[in-house]
């Protein structure tokens, strides 16, 4: 991770501050890739006993740095002062078992992250998940969309940057999760 990191310091920092405003396709990829392990790392380390991506998704991952169409990385500007920390949430899988529906997994997950002014979201759907796939565009009105670096395109512009109002509504849009679901992103989680 820390070679990803190093790799891409410069451009996260350059997308932070608004200088860089497009991504070419090269760019996309380099940033997908860190974007993803950092999604995995975080992952790992949020709650050991939901841990979202199997063992050998992890290593495949870490070996080869191929990201699977299981994935859509978007990206933006942050510029709010409430949020720090991360984003995240999660949908189960369901199963019958017995005539009876439980959740058995977690099938479908989004997180989001901001470093030094850039925002990331990630979302990944399990292999073993029946769930639909998530929301792909991202976008609190049609003028201003959050754009795609995985999979990715020619050329992506980088949108303005988002409040924290607006970033607590964008990172709720993949799973389609409403406020009342779960707590703002700036909000302590409960001990």
């Amino acid at each position: 991770m820390s070679q990803l990191q190093q790799k891409n310091m410069e451009l996260i920092t350059a997308v932070g501050r608004g200088d860089v405003r497009s991504l070419d396709e090269a760019e996309q990829m380099r940033l997908s890739q860190w974007a993803v392990m950092t999604a995995i790392v975080a992952d790992y380390f949020h709650d050991k006993s939901q841990i979202f991506w199997t063992r050998e998704e992890r290593h495949a991952f870490g070996a080869t740095r191929v990201i699977s169409d299981q994935f859509i990385v978007w990206i933006g500007r942050y510029n709010g002062s409430k949020w720090e920390g991360y984003n995240h949430f999660g949908r189960g899988i369901q199963a019958v078992r017995g005539g009876q529906l439980h959740v058995t997994d977690i099938g479908i997950q989004s997180s989001a992250w901001h470093v030094l002014g850039a925002l990331f979201i990630v979302g990944f759907k399990s292999a073993r998940s029946t769930e639909p796939k998530f929301q792909t565009y991202l976008s609190l009105n049609r003028n201003m969309p959050t754009p795609e670096i995985f999979p990715t395109s020619k050329s992506i512009t980088i949108p303005p940057a988002f409040n924290d109002e607006q970033t607590d509504e964008l990172t709720r849009i993949p799973l389609k999760v409403s406020r009342d679901e779960s707590r703002r992103m700036w909000d302590a989680a409960p001990e």
